[in-house]
């Protein structure tokens, strides 16, 4: 099949496979895009191959067995397929849901990126339910990072309350790695809870004050805002910043990608895989899939903006946008013989013009 062996030629610039596993790799990253489903009876169904549905089943299980994860191979990827900046904003966050009686649970660190987090890194927290991750899983999976992203090419690490503790914020501070984190409303700010910094303020209002405070025994600034459902989002800084509240609005961006994971993209939650080593390769596999989704997408929005709906969201994100292209060209390859081929041409060959790629893209 052609577009597999273009696809297979397109990943090998970035991932040292073997030649079974990359060919297997596109074959899914293919039926993904048809089913959008990780379930592997579901993918195996969908395979275009002249090999029975057991027989591809059966290859689907040993991928899964074989394929090494390797986040600094997907991370080139990423900056072989976007511009990226020298420094980049991080967002942290988990995803989880059950499976029977089964609690799966993934502590992910992506990159912010024009409205969806592009993944980095990610664990599996072991042995719990649905409880947050603590200092120490997060301290090994930034170790874990360190070892091919430095951590000077981090301008911010934002983060919801749950990364609110004296460990975790005392290691980004010796590492230098900048952070605004949102506060709970009973943490304790020189002696008094923070919510009385800003009980005062109007719907709309922000508060910022340029002294630091003493918050678990370190030094911390505080940005408070009053938002239009009457609620306060205080949010902690290792030093001040008078664009902290509007930072922080980009962490938003990782639920975007959660949601392109599950519901709105290839419904990770269908997965019966229970097996951390699996599900973490399971979420590579769907990671490679969503960052060419992702980039067909961005340049779908170049050639035509995408609407924006009476709420103020778009119709669709740009990774939703490029499964509709990539499904779009592969249900028209029987009609238009090179479809599939100018859709992998547009993402991933590096020199060609924009003008071009948004040709390719177009024609679908």
């Amino acid at each position: 099949m052609q577009s597999i062996k273009k696809l297979q030629q397109s990943l090998s610039q970035y991932f040292n496979l073997s030649y079974w596993n990359l060919e297997c790799l596109c074959h899914v990253i293919l039926s993904l895009n048809i089913c959008n489903d990780v379930n592997l009876s579901t993918i195996a169904k969908s395979i275009n191959r002249k090999a029975s549905y057991q027989s591809c089943y059966r290859r689907l299980q040993r991928l899964i067995n074989r394929l090494p994860v390797s986040f600094s191979h997907l991370w080139a990827m990423s900056q072989g397929l976007f511009k990226m900046p020298d420094q980049v904003i991080l967002s942290m966050d988990r995803t989880n849901w059950k499976f029977g009686k089964i609690h799966i649970n993934f502590l992910v660190v992506a990159v912010v990126y024009k409205g969806v987090a592009i993944p980095l890194i990610w664990r599996l927290l072991p042995d719990r339910k649905r409880g947050n991750s603590n200092a120490r899983e997060r301290i090994e999976l930034f170790d874990k990072l360190q070892t091919f992203f430095p951590f000077k090419k981090i301008k911010v690490l934002l983060g919801d309350r749950e990364f609110i503790d004296r460990a975790w914020i005392a290691y980004l501070s010796y590492h230098h790695i900048p952070f605004v984190i949102r506060a709970k409303d009973n943490l304790i700010a020189n002696n008094k809870k923070i919510i009385r910094y800003f009980h005062n303020l109007k719907v709309g209002e922000q508060k910022m004050p340029k002294k630091p405070f003493n918050i678990l025994g370190l030094s911390m600034c505080l940005s408070g805002k009053r938002l239009p459902d009457g609620q306060l989002l205080i949010v902690v800084a290792g030093c001040y910043d008078d664009k902290a509240i509007e930072i922080y609005a980009l962490r938003w961006e990782i639920e975007s990608f959660f949601s392109a994971l599950k519901i709105r993209g290839y419904n990770f939650e269908n997965t019966h895989i229970t097996d951390s080593e699996k599900l973490s390769k399971l979420m590579f596999i769907v990671s490679i899939a969503l960052l060419w989704a992702y980039k067909c997408g961005e340049i779908k929005e170049l050639r035509k903006k995408t609407t924006v709906k009476k709420h103020g969201y778009k119709a669709a994100s740009m990774i939703k946008n490029g499964i509709i292209i990539i499904s779009k060209a592969i249900a028209r390859m029987p009609v238009v013989k090179n479809a599939m081929l100018d859709i992998i041409q547009a993402a991933f060959n590096p020199n060609i013009s924009f003008k071009k790629r948004i040709s390719l893209i177009g024609v679908v």
